[in-house]
């Protein structure tokens, strides 16, 4: 199982870098340039929905095959084993998320949108240091009854409920929704596959809907990451798919393969003894 794991993650992560070059080529001609509206009929916009469709109905297969065939571990260390390499990639993951954090605090100073931006900018450092807290919480040799891990877990996807609901209000007016459609998707499906996440850390696993989220939530951040916003979200955007692309990986390389039920076999009835005829009354 773990050459197709490894497979999975460079598949999420070609098909993401792709829907950002088609993304790209979208803002670059499916607007009008006089006055910002979307041409009708464009072909590049035509090309990444069907791509879309295409990319999330592979993930939507795989997942099916996944819940038919694979089974999960039912515990977050057993799920994800802790490893060294595993801390260090957290690690850079909390840096980049804490030093997109403070790009967003310094581009929104002075500026209307400041306590938005200073929200964003601080969950996002939050959400960074809990995904570090769990890789740490893991290296632990025995499985601790503190209730830490549960509330690290909740963080990511509070973060992307969040941010989603910021996005929206910013946009809640803006009659064009091509230009902010793939933000919201990325934060949804992030949002899902932080959720899925924290599944295995309740001991509540659910393996399909957590690959078929990941590989959603690795697509669309950075599809995303193709749009005008700033380089910090850019940053955000990529440092969060990557953490997604590796944990898909290391999520599929632990699948253990379904055990058949045994069949309840019925219970055997014994046959009711022979009756011994009766001997003959002597007269």
């Amino acid at each position: 199982m773990r050459k197709y794991a490894i497979a999975s993650g460079i598949l999420a992560v070609s098909g993401g870098w792709s829907g950002f070059f088609l993304r790209r080529l979208e803002l670059q001609k499916a607007f009008e340039p006089d006055t910002g509206l979307p041409a009708a009929g464009n072909a590049s916009t035509t090309a990444i929905i069907i791509y879309v469709f295409f990319i999330l109905a592979v993930a939507a297969a795989v997942a099916i095959l996944i819940r038919v065939r694979f089974e999960a571990k039912k515990t977050y260390r057993e799920v994800f084993p802790p490893s060294g390499g595993q801390l260090v990639f957290n690690f850079a993951v909390c840096a980049a998320a804490v030093i997109s954090g403070v790009l967003c605090y310094s581009e929104a100073r002075g500026t209307e949108l400041f306590r938005t931006q200073l929200l964003i900018a601080a969950m996002t450092a939050l959400a960074g240091l809990a995904l570090l807290g769990l890789a740490a919480m893991a290296m632990r040799e025995r499985e601790s009854q503190s209730k830490l891990p549960l509330v690290l877990a909740v963080i990511p996807e509070l973060f992307f409920t969040v941010w989603l609901l910021i996005l929206y209000r910013a946009n809640q007016t803006n009659p064009i929704r091509l230009e902010y459609v793939f933000q919201a998707l990325a934060m949804v499906s992030a949002a899902m596959a932080a959720y899925f996440n924290a599944g295995f850390v309740c001991a509540r696993p659910a393996p399909a809907r957590a690959v078929f989220s990941h590989a959603a939530a690795v697509f669309f951040l950075l599809t995303a990451s193709a749009d005008a916003v700033p380089q910090s979200q850019k940053l955000a955007f990529v440092a969060f798919a990557s953490f997604f692309a590796v944990n898909l990986v290391r999520l599929m390389a632990g699948l253990i393969p379904r055990q058949p039920k045994a069949a309840e076999s019925a219970p055997e009835v014994e046959p009711p003894a022979a009756e011994t005829p009766a001997a003959p009354e002597s007269e």
